[in-house]
């Protein structure tokens, strides 16, 4: 068996509602993860059958993390349901006990025809809905750490040097120190801590005794993760007042030494225990998103197909409200005859420490695209230094994309700058097929390596990338209001860019780069009263250079003119003015805009203007075109937000798998560090006082 027998089982459950069913066109469809006993599930469902036949088959899926260890299982009896929306006794149910890992890591079940299941009257599907669902108990989980939704820092409780009579633990407490030896134990084996009492008052061996217990508490109540700045001062105080007591406390101190230099190893194990908590949670959200993005994407379609039959065409969020179109898809290439090259940098600590011959930097954003650099060494054949620019691979690009890119690489001298190796790649396109370029031996590792040479200080070198994107093809910039610090510092890596146009003196330096402002967004256009209407007053040639929705003098509406020359002048000035503000918003405003409040604003603008009486038969396509695309706009907007979204995702966890490489090795550093002094590395969650000492 499987599964453990117990007489009550509790079942978490999750469901999941799948809208416009029958629109979806992918193989295999994902929900949103969940959490369930400590462990992330998500559902994947075909709602196109299998191999060519017609059935409906749902699986439950335990999602790999890297808090798995190789050899994870987790011991689960779990339910799939496919719900009934009409006779709830027609509910289908598996339910079965298995073992999930890694060689099977989903499994699930054939369950019913998709001819029956698009049948409306049998339930299953009503109104292009369905609804499935999974209860799922786990047994046990091996060699997995259930994910931490919060990962607060473990904190002992502070214990300020007050007086001793404030803290005053039970006999009972001080001698039942199980990590330390009980307290007759410690007395038989250090007759001074008994004898040296007895000529003491009273007072003196309560205060003595009090600040025994403490230490005593401390060792046994205090966990190894509790061993920060903080909480390693406070020890400090507690140690430095039992010695003034004058006991034999040889049999004790090494057991305190041990917590005190545990601070260094606590820091970087919870720095790296941290990043690996933070990438599990990325890793999830991201698939939360990717799973919304395809109903979304679903939702979009729909809006497209519906402007369509209205006889819009498919037009690009960016596009003016009546400009000349740009068709979706297109991308809008800068063109400058300056070059303006973006530098960025990367010190690479504990170089000689790193596990794998590759390693990669932080993502950095140049020219509004993702990068990265690479680093490859191979120590075993020619002992050469290999190292590549790479576009990152994100959500933001479409089919056939590429970047037209001159870049240049450097390995900076650090004791004399002119002898700083830049090496210029040139004019290059970046594709799919080709995602990096650099060179493949940059330098022999053995001069780098050389500290005469200064390339390599304090076992640290470092790099760097001088960036020019000509332009770039079906791929959407990063928005940059979104874009994370581009001065990045972190356990063995530390990072900087800049922004340079190209000039006859290039100088390479190390600062930090201007701090992104958000994208500024267009102001909102309150209802305004014809009274205020003098407060709008454009111009005539704003008036007229209206190229998009024709000329004032080429419209053919002699009504216009004909109507105000019979009325007055004040008339005639808010006519005008009302008809300013439509055009100025048509002419100002792109479809992206006209969302909810943009579409309000537009029908304001648009019902001032009526009240004059004019023939509008003219513009009025061009306002009831921009007033209806407001479903659109929106369902677009939020595919956008969701692919933004998705990339920064993407770019953050780039940047904590680069930052994890690092702190690991800075970890493995100071495991060294402590065996070296004659300790033996502990678990974070274990107690102080328990295990062993070789001081």
């Amino acid at each position: 068996m499987y599964c453990q027998e117990s007489s009550t089982k509790i079942f978490e459950k999750f469901t999941w509602k799948i809208e416009n069913f029958s629109r979806l066109n992918d193989e295999k469809i994902y929900s949103e993860p969940f959490i369930i006993c400590g462990y992330p599930w998500r559902i994947n469902l075909r709602p196109k059958g299998k191999n060519g036949d017609d059935n409906l088959y749902i699986y439950l899926e335990a999602m790999q993390t890297s808090n798995m260890s190789e050899g994870w299982s987790r011991n689960v009896e779990f339910k799939i349901l496919l719900y009934n929306q009409v006779d709830t006794n027609r509910t289908i149910v598996e339910e079965k006990c298995r073992v999930f890992e890694e060689i099977r890591n989903a499994i699930g079940y054939k369950f019913v025809k998709l001819s029956e299941l698009q049948e409306p009257r049998n339930g299953y599907l009503v109104k292009d809905t369905c609804i499935v669902g999974a209860e799922v108990l786990v047994y046990n989980a091996k060699l997995e750490k259930p994910v931490k939704l919060e990962v607060p820092m473990s904190n002992l409780k502070t214990i300020s040097p007050v007086d001793a009579e404030l803290f005053s633990p039970t006999i009972e407490e001080v001698m039942n120190c199980n990590t330390v030896g009980k307290f007759e134990e410690l007395c038989s084996d250090n007759c001074s801590l008994v004898e040296r009492p007895r000529k003491r008052s009273r007072k003196f061996n309560d205060l003595a005794f009090a600040a025994f217990g403490r230490v005593l508490y401390f060792l046994k109540n205090g966990k190894v993760k509790d061993m920060n700045d903080k909480t390693c001062k406070e020890l400090q105080v507690l140690w430095d007042e039992l010695k003034k007591f004058k006991f034999d406390l040889t049999w004790l101190e090494p057991q305190v030494q041990y917590a005190l230099v545990l601070k260094s190893f606590v820091e970087k194990a919870i720095q790296v225990e941290k990043l690996m908590d933070n990438i599990v949670l990325l890793v999830l959200e991201m698939a939360r998103l990717k799973a919304k993005l395809a109903f979304v994407e679903v939702n979009v379609v729909i809006e497209r197909d519906l402007l369509k039959t209205k006889g819009i065409k498919e037009i690009d969020l960016d596009s003016e409200l009546v400009s000349g179109s740009r068709e979706f898809g297109e991308t809008e290439q800068e063109k400058s005859s300056v070059e303006k090259f973006e530098k960025f940098t990367w010190k690479v600590e504990n170089f000689s420490r790193l596990k794998t011959g590759e390693v990669y930097s932080e993502p950095f954003v140049i020219g509004g695209y993702p990068w990265k650099i690479c680093l490859l060494r191979d120590d075993v054949l020619d002992g050469g230094l290999a190292i590549y620019l790479e576009a990152v691979e994100t959500a933001n690009m479409s089919e056939g994309w590429s970047r037209h890119v001159k870049f240049k690489l450097v390995v900076f001298n650090q004791l004399n700058t002119s002898m700083t190796i830049t090496n210029d790649f040139g004019d290059c396109e970046f594709n799919a097929s080709e995602s990096y370029f650099g060179f493949d031996d940059f330098n022999k590792l053995d001069k780098l390596r050389d500290p005469n040479k200064g390339f390599m200080v304090d076992d640290a070198c470092i790099v760097g990338a001088e960036v020019y994107v000509r332009k770039s093809t079906n791929e959407t910039r990063l928005n940059q209001a979104a874009n994370f610090n581009a001065s990045l510092t972190f356990g063995s890596q530390i990072s900087h860019m800049e922004e340079e146009v190209q000039s006859q003196n290039q100088g390479f330096h190390f600062q930090y780069l201007k701090s992104f402002s958000p994208v500024s967004t267009l102001f909102c256009i309150e209802p305004t009263n014809l009274n205020d209407a003098e407060m709008f007053s454009p111009s005539n040639e704003e008036l007229v250079d209206f190229s998009s929705v024709e000329q004032i003098e080429e419209t053919d509406n002699l009504s216009l003119v004909e109507h105000l020359s019979k009325t007055s002048h004040n008339f005639a000035d808010f006519a005008f003015a009302a008809l300013g503000r439509v055009f100025y918003f048509l002419k100002n405003r792109k479809v992206r805009d006209m969302n909810e409040q943009g579409c309000k604003d537009l029908q304001v603008l648009w019902d001032e203007l009526q009240k004059f009486k004019f023939e509008f038969t003219w513009i009025e396509p061009q306002v009831q075109y921009a007033l209806g695309m407001k479903s659109y706009v929106e369902k677009a907007l939020q595919l956008e937000k969701l692919k933004e979204n998705i990339v920064a995702l993407q770019l953050e966890m780039e940047r904590l798998n680069a930052k994890l490489v690092g702190a690991e090795v800075s970890f493995d550093k100071e495991k060294d560090l402590l065996k070296a002094k004659g300790y033996e590395e502990r678990d974070l969650d274990s107690e102080l006082g328990c295990g062993s000492w070789r001081p």
